[in-house]
């Protein structure tokens, strides 16, 4: 902290209209001159080493769909962040991990595929 990220000037008014309710899940910016803008504040669940990738594809979403509900944009940072704490290939677990992910798989509805299908 902090992170600065630069934008074109029609992407900063974007984001600066959706800035409160982007505060309101946790995400506080402020504009840092012409193009760019600050992050003073992000929430503490973003994976650690990959915070300004998270941060910016959260602002793409609100560049990209105009103006997100906080619901919608809740649900969106739910899916975007269960996909990127998923193990994926060549990820190791110890026996004690293994197990305990064999456990939870067998209360599952489907434990085959993605629980948001195809949106990751």
């Amino acid at each position: 902290m902090p992170i600065v990220l630069d934008y074109a000037t029609s992407d900063m008014l974007k984001i600066m209209d959706q800035v409160d309710m982007l505060a309101s899940v946790g995400l506080h910016l402020e504009q840092f001159g012409p193009n760019s803008i600050i992050v003073r504040q992000h929430p503490t669940w973003f994976k650690a080493g990959q915070e300004s990738d998270t941060i910016k594809e959260m602002i793409d979403w609100v560049l990209r769909d105009g103006h997100l509900t906080v619901a919608q944009f809740r649900e969106k940072t739910a899916i975007m962040m269960s996909c990127k704490r998923a193990i994926k290939a060549n990820h190791h677990l110890d026996d004690q991990q293994a197990n305990a992910l064999m456990v939870h798989l067998k209360s599952a509805e489907n434990p085959f595929n993605c629980p948001h299908a195809g949106q990751c």
